[in-house]
């Protein structure tokens, strides 16, 4: 068979040729006839770079995934779940359910993580209240950490995760820690994995502002001009600027799933969580630190 690795990038005529190898082999294994509607299947997980795919494992073909959503503070939340839950139970595994970083983007960028269902799990995520698929509210809201978490706990009773495993990404880390540590929402959360999270909202500025330092004194202003000045952040200079910081210090290389995520970011949930200020705190955040109780996360479930 014709396989790829992560650094055996696929040609264009070579990559169609193992999609209808492939596709070949389902035919043959009774997954998929012979029709033409047959032969354009899709897999679960859509993290092909234009131009830039590699041969996804045959599982990614045949593995089942819904898509629906929840009621949640007049609104509605729309979440994704991949895998077999009778595979799960039969391996004595347990769920992943993933929280997106923003505030405001969407929860496309976990796309990839739809792979790790491989292990026997299900995986899941959502857009959080008013990104991405999920419904803009129709009243007014108060945006808070609270709200945010208040939403995770609606997410997971829907999926009935009683015994779940959390992963958080940037903000959604900071939902997931809020969540954690009010009440006994740890009961059944049998790990939490962090990735790109701030203790505290102090020790993150200060870490931007570390990153803003080791740029040109020009992007440096730019930036900075952007945070005292709205509509400084519309110019040609200040987009030019967050692009050469965002490649600096985010990915100097967005794949698709990063793009797609940035396209249906809610800049209601931006404005109101972060003011629009990246190297500056909001009023809503001004004041988290959760530094001092993170010792406890590991007791909360017992």
């Amino acid at each position: 068979g014709t396989t790829a690795t992560e650094d055996d990038a696929l040609s264009p005529s070579r990559r169609e040729f193992s999609r209808a190898l492939f596709q070949n082999a389902l035919i043959a294994a009774g997954v998929a006839s012979a029709t033409p509607e047959a032969l354009a299947i899709e897999p679960f997980c859509g993290i092909f770079s234009k131009g830039d795919s590699q041969l996804l494992p045959g599982y990614v073909y045949t593995t089942p995934w819904d898509e629906n959503t929840v009621n949640f503070n007049g609104a509605q939340t729309w979440f994704r779940v991949v895998g077999k839950k009778k595979a799960e139970r039969k391996a004595g595994k347990l769920p992943l359910l993933c929280l997106h970083g923003g505030p405001g983007v969407s929860s496309r960028y976990l796309e990839p993580l739809e792979l790790l269902s491989s292990q026997n799990r299900r995986v899941a995520y959502y857009d959080q209240f008013g990104c991405g698929f999920s419904s803009d509210p129709r009243e007014p809201v108060e945006y808070s950490l609270k709200l945010f978490a208040d939403e995770l706990d609606a997410v997971r009773r829907k999926l009935g995760f009683e015994e779940v495993h959390l992963l958080g990404h940037g903000w959604g880390g900071m939902v997931a820690l809020e969540y954690l540590l009010d009440g006994g929402n740890a009961k059944g959360v049998a790990s939490l994995t962090l990735s790109g999270v701030p203790p505290s909202t102090q020790r993150q500025m200060m870490d931007r502002q570390l990153n803003l330092e080791r740029l040109a004194p020009a992007i440096q202003e730019a930036l900075r001009r952007g945070d005292d000045d709205p509509a400084a952040r519309t110019t040609f200079e200040f987009r030019s600027a967050k692009r050469v910081y965002d490649r600096k210090h985010l990915s100097a290389r967005l794949p698709d799933c990063i793009t797609a995520s940035e396209e249906l970011t809610s800049e209601e949930a931006v404005l109101a969580l972060t003011g629009g200020l990246t190297f500056r705190t909001w009023r809503h955040r001004a004041a988290w630190e959760v530094e001092a109780e993170c010792h406890l996360i590991g007791l909360l479930g017992q």
